[in-house]
């Protein structure tokens, strides 16, 4: 079998507009636009821009994601003076609101991933894991969820 219509990478990756990837070329130019309107925007803000992204600008709404409700509230203590500078900008004179919803991050093999791909052990607390030892107890130990609960239980702070 032979490859004729392969295309090298370099060119896939040149942003023309009969390139195949040229729509996701131009959403991640503009997604990194607006992430770097945020910055300019807020620029006392860099722990909270740490957690929080700009995703999509869709009927003068701009939305931010950020990893977990404690970002999404500081940010949104944040958004009536952001709109107010945004809109001096031409590009933001139409900008009607800006919403931040929460992206819980990727859970996986005890460890908490975050956006920026970081992984931490996942903690809980004393409490916690004694209630799910009860529960294992209850259900039993030998049991398939007994022995999920008890390796829960093992991530107890320390």
């Amino acid at each position: 079998m032979t490859m004729t219509n392969v295309a090298p990478l370099k060119t896939l990756l040149t942003h023309t507009a009969n390139s195949p990837l040229s729509p996701v070329l131009t959403q991640i130019a503009r997604i990194q636009q607006w992430n770097d309107t945020l910055s300019a925007a807020l620029p006392h803000e860099t722990e909270l821009l740490r957690h929080c992204v700009a995703v999509s600008l869709e009927n003068h709404v701009l939305t931010i994601v950020a990893e977990n409700p404690h970002w999404v509230t500081r940010f949104r203590f944040l958004i009536p003076d952001l709109l107010e500078n945004l809109r001096k900008q031409p590009a933001y004179a139409a900008l009607h609101s800006i919403r931040c919803k929460v992206s819980p991050p990727f859970y996986g093999a005890g460890q908490i991933e975050t956006r920026l791909g970081k992984k931490r052990k996942m903690i809980i607390s004393a409490n916690s894991a004694e209630l799910l030892r009860e529960t294992a107890e209850k259900v039993g130990i030998e049991s398939k969820l007994g022995k999920v609960l008890l390796k829960l239980a093992d991530k107890k702070k320390e």
